[in-house]
C-alpha cells in the first residue's frame, strides 16, 4: 500500500466489558461451551424463511450439550425453542465474542464480524450472502479458522457437521489463536492510529 493509506481495519473492537448477566448466565449454564450466532444487520435472521430458520434450531436442538444464542429479531416467530436456545433482537457481539466460555461464532462473515472474531480468538462456522462476505469467509477458511456452509443448499446435516467439526478439531481455535495475535500484534489500537492520523 503507498504511505497515504493508513490501516485501521478493527477499530470499531473495544476493551470487552460483563456481558449482561440473563446472557453471562446461558453463556455459563452450557456443559461445554457457548456458540453465538449472528447474521449481521444488512440481513435478518427472521427474514431467512421458516424452513432455513427450522433447520437451524434442529441442528441446535441435536447437540446439547451447547447453549446457542442467536442474534434473532423477532421473538413471536419462534415458539418451543429447545433449552439450549436463546435468541435476542439486540446481543453485545464484540462483548460476548470476549467471554472466556464462547467456543464458536456462526457469522455471515462481515468484515467487522471477521475483525472482532479474529480479535477474540473464536473459530467461525460462516454463511455468506453477499457482497464482501464470500471473500472474507473464503480467506478465513484458507487460514484453516472456519468453515463454510452454504445457505442455498444448507440443512440440518450440514450445520451440525460443520459446528461439529470446528469445535471437535483443535487446529481451528489453534489457528485462531495465530491469527489473533497476529492482529493483536501493532504498536497502538487501530482506533488510536486512526484517531492520531
Amino acid at each position: 500500500l503507498p504511505p497515504n493509506i493508513i490501516q485501521v481495519g478493527g477499530m470499531q473492537i473495544k476493551e470487552a466489558k460483563l456481558v449482561p448477566k440473563e446472557f453471562d448466565d446461558f453463556i455459563l449454564g452450557s456443559k461445554i461451551g457457548a456458540v453465538l450466532m449472528s447474521l449481521g444487520t444488512n440481513l435478518r435472521s427472521d427474514q431467512i424463511g421458516m424452513q432455513t430458520i427450522n433447520t437451524v434450531l434442529e441442528a441446535f436442538r441435536q447437540l446439547p450439550n451447547y447453549n446457542f444464542l442467536w442474534k434473532f429479531e423477532t421473538s413471536e416467530m419462534l415458539k418451543n425453542l429447545p433449552s439450549n436456545v436463546k435468541i435476542s433482537a439486540w446481543l453485545p457481539q464484540n462483548d460476548i465474542l470476549a467471554h472466556k466460555n464462547l467456543k464458536l461464532f456462526i457469522t455471515h462473515a462481515g468484515l467487522l464480524s471477521t475483525h472482532e472474531a479474529s480479535w477474540w480468538g473464536v473459530p467461525m462456522v460462516g454463511i455468506p450472502f453477499i457482497a464482501d462476505q464470500h471473500r472474507n469467509l473464503h480467506k478465513s477458511v484458507s487460514a484453516g479458522v472456519a468453515i463454510k456452509v452454504d445457505f442455498q443448499t444448507i440443512t440440518t446435516e450440514k450445520l451440525k457437521s460443520a459446528i461439529e467439526e470446528v469445535l471437535n478439531n483443535p487446529k481451528y481455535q489453534k489457528n485462531m489463536e495465530i491469527r489473533s495475535k497476529r492482529f493483536r500484534d501493532q504498536p497502538e489500537t487501530p482506533l488510536e492510529r486512526a484517531v492520531w492520523w
